[in-house]
């Protein structure tokens, strides 16, 4: 229930958490077919909802492209998604490490092709996940039902929704209380119940760590995880060994059943292009504190259009600080204090008295920018768990006098906070509603406490009104966290209509009409943006992924004509980039047919459709047979070579790879007339290509997809042959002799066969555990966990 009230307009109201037009107004929404609005084909609403600064183009560009990749693959041809040939010219894609290939919800989507509903479903499966985690969670640490109830209600309008409202860290976050409750469950119980807390704990963290935001899911899993453990090393000081014990074997099956993503993910990473190389660390200042309470505090000082960190409900914070202050009543509670403890730390990463200079020696943290936001997924989390013993000190006391004494100090610690914020930040200029916003929600969570003591001691129709406005007030602080088809944008969270996401495109039929033989696309401005054509199954040579070719990336970065913005390949001047693009094997450019096409374009204009489409006709074959080999000494000197002679195929090899192939000497010297005889008869598989060269000499075979040092084999009629690197950053292999030759590439990620290995034995190990779950007797004492003396539970009793 507290879900479809949160998320209502999804399920009755036909909006979606990847409608084309969820993005920001200022830039006109997200890019996708088209850069005007809207976006794609057969949808014709053009309101842009405002989502607040939230990174809506991650799952715009990234996700639900590979999602529809991935559902090819699978249902198709039946193969794991290893590759993408569908941006950057072809990119790992498992090896990515966020593919979201691992995560059980994932297969909702896989389930449903990628379209917009499958993503919907994960969406609310998701969120019903956490909000059922969170409520049996605080059951098992405070055994109140009603506490259970509330937070579980509570949990389904926390602030962090509302930062990464349809990113993948939205997934992360959802599995958080699993995380921690079957960490703590699987290390005390005993027999089959053991085993299958182990088993939910292994599905959690995976599904964590392959939820598509693998630096928020690090954070998450080690935090969450080493909070438990301490937990329960500290409630279970008899039997230390065997919960030692049982922490390393769930952590080596993890790292097993994961194998075949985080082994070609680190395998990868050395030598690939990515932005975290030159990181900056991103913290907040202390007096921002109140951030992590509400994210308006943030967002009434930010800098830029992207929110910049998340925050929860000030409700919270009262909640901690009233159980700070009411110790004496939580002294036997080992676990607040301990959570209390891991917060300190993570608000130490958050808000810089960890400082950098430590940060930047710990291993894959610092290679994190943003830690004030990752850490920042645990910090809200944990703080939730802890404003729940707040509510169980204020259900445990009697005595209206310490009531309102401990009332009065947690609400002066919460004024404090407001306080230093305004104090540090008086000479910022903020919204005008600002001050009005910070008044409301303080009210509501200050007034809150002794409503709910006046509805301790009515009955009738006045308990019935005070009992209402108690709702009132706890709902009103929370409003903006939920989703709505009405009221001000600049408070609500209105997501757009749902959309068919691969909805036919006449220009998209016109160029899969127009040519027989493989080909790219590309857009000339914002036109199929961040390589959103993997959605209608083109090839293009733009795309959004974390770890990218870097030959491919230095080839463009050098290039005239063409820009490297962060992740994306612009081409502000496409007709100098021409020899580059046709040695890409782009055929054709788009471009929105409201747009002036740019000056002097050498490419014949083919149809205005629903994109204006051009042609370049001095494009390259896919793959060709070339006898004759051009060198190389660096990036500069190839850059002129393909400049000079791009106007037809060639092959060309640096000096240092010639030299390690000296067979290939020949071909470089040879005096012999340039030959050329594009390829034939392909094959484009999931994981391979495959075409036919008919060589009249020997000579060199060439496929414009991009180089991997480990993975890719090459097959020559079968036998295998060496992968050359071949024009900077694309692949080929030597052909010793005339004939007719079939050349297959493949590519696996790298140490596969190890990965497959662990992952197997992991799954043989975890089987065992099943059945012995299915086979065992269930019956047994409760958990320890959470339940720290008997005469707390004879409280909790009578209470209840």
């Amino acid at each position: 229930m507290a879900v479809l009230w949160n998320c209502y307009p999804i399920v009755f109201c036909g909006r979606s958490f990847v409608s084309p037009n969820n993005g920001a107004p200022t830039n006109g929404g997200n890019s996708l077919l088209y850069d005007t609005v809207p976006t794609l084909p057969g949808y014709f609403d053009e309101r842009i909802a405002d989502l607040h600064g939230a990174d809506t183009g991650a799952i715009m560009w990234h996700d639900v492209p590979n999602a529809f990749v991935e559902a090819r693959n699978l249902m198709q041809q039946g193969a794991l998604p290893f590759w993408n040939r569908y941006k950057n010219a072809g990119d790992p894609l498992l090896t990515q490490g966020i593919s979201m290939f691992g995560d059980p919800l994932h297969f909702i989507v896989l389930a449903g092709g990628g379209s917009a509903w499958a993503w919907d479903g994960k969406f609310l499966a998701a969120k019903w996940l956490f909000c059922f985690g969170c409520g049996w969670l605080v059951l098992d640490l405070t055994r109140r039902l009603g506490l259970a109830l509330l937070f579980t209600v509570a949990s389904a309008f926390c602030g962090l929704f509302h930062f990464v409202p349809n990113h993948p860290g939205f997934f992360v976050f959802c599995y958080s209380p699993w995380i921690l409750l079957s960490v703590m469950r699987a290390l005390t119980e005993s027999g089959p119940r053991r085993i299958g807390w182990g088993l939910l704990w292994l599905a959690a963290n995976t599904g964590c760590f392959n939820a598509g935001h693998v630096e928020a899911a690090v954070v998450c899993i080690g935090g969450l995880n080493l909070t438990g453990f301490i937990h329960v090393l500290a409630e279970s000081k008899s039997v230390r060994r065997r919960v030692v014990g049982a922490m390393a074997a769930l952590t080596a099956l993890f790292a097993g059943l994961n194998a075949p993503v985080w082994m070609p993910f680190l395998s990868y990473l050395p030598a690939s292009f990515n932005l975290h190389t030159d990181v900056v660390i991103e913290q907040f200042p202390f007096y921002l504190v109140a951030g992590l309470f509400d994210d308006r505090f943030y967002q009434a000082v930010q800098e830029g259009p992207l929110a910049q960190g998340p925050g929860g409900t000030m409700f919270v914070l009262f909640g901690m600080l009233f159980a700070l202050v009411s110790f004496r009543e939580l002294q036997r509670e080992k676990f607040f204090f301990i959570n209390l403890a891991a917060l300190v730390v993570w608000g130490g990463f958050i808000f810089g008295y960890i400082p950098v200079a430590l940060v930047e020696h710990l291993p894959l943290i610092r290679a994190i920018g943003h830690i004030r936001a990752d850490f920042s997924y645990l910090a809200i989390f944990q703080s939730l768990i802890g404003s729940a013993y707040g509510c169980l000190a204020l259900v445990r006391l009697s005595e209206a006098g310490a009531i309102w004494r401990r009332w009065a100090a947690a609400a002066g610690g919460l004024v404090l906070v407001e306080l230093l914020f305004f104090w540090c930040t008086r000479t910022i200029a903020k919204p005008a509603d600002f001050p009005v916003y910070v008044a409301m929600v303080t009210f509501c969570v200050l007034a809150a406490p002794p409503m709910y003591l006046f509805c301790r001691r009515t009955v009738g129709a006045r308990g019935f009104a005070s009992r209402l406005a108690l709702g009132v007030l706890l709902f009103l602080p929370h409003a903006r966290f939920g989703l709505y088809t009405f009221g001000p944008d600049r408070w609500m969270l209105q997501p757009g209509v749902r959309a068919r996401l691969d909805f036919p495109s006449k220009a998209v039929e016109s160029m899969k009409h127009g040519a027989r033989d493989p080909f790219r696309t590309t857009g000339l401005a914002w036109d199929l943006y961040g390589g959103y054509g993997a959605v209608y199954g083109l090839e293009d040579i733009k795309g959004v992924s974390a770890l990218m070719n870097p030959y491919y990336m230095d080839l463009c970065g050098r290039y005239p004509g063409v820009e490297r913005d962060s992740y994306l390949i612009e081409l502000p001047d496409p007709a100098a980039a021409r020899n580059l693009l046709s040695m890409l094997n782009v055929r054709y450019l788009v471009l929105n047919p409201h747009d002036p096409p740019p000056g002097g374009l050498p490419y014949r204009l083919t149809g205005r459709y629903d994109l204006t489409v051009f042609e370049n006709e001095a494009v390259w074959p896919r793959a060709f047979f070339v006898n004759k080999l051009r060198t190389y000494h660096g990036i500069d000197d190839f850059v002129s070579l393909l400049e000079q002679y791009g106007e037809s195929p060639f092959a060309a090899i640096s000096e240092a790879d010639l030299a390690h192939h000296p067979a290939l000497r020949a071909l470089a010297e040879s005096p012999a007339a340039m030959t050329v005889r594009a390829a034939s008869g392909y094959r484009l598989g999931a994981n391979e290509t495959s075409f036919e060269i008919e060589a009249p000499t020997s000579g060199l075979a060439l496929v414009s997809e991009t180089y991997v040092a480990d993975g890719f084999t090459v097959e020559v009629n079968g036998v295998a042959r060496e992968v050359l690197r071949l024009n900077h950053a694309f692949k080929g292999v030597f052909l010793d002799r005339p004939g007719h030759y079939l050349v297959t590439f493949r590519y696996a990620p790298p140490h596969w066969a190890l990965a497959s290995a662990l992952f197997l034995a992991s799954m043989a190990l975890i089987g065992a555990g099943a059945v012995a779950t299915m086979r065992g007797d269930w019956s047994g004492p409760e958990p320890s966990v959470g339940a720290s003396s008997p005469e707390r539970d004879a409280r909790n009793g009578s209470a209840n």
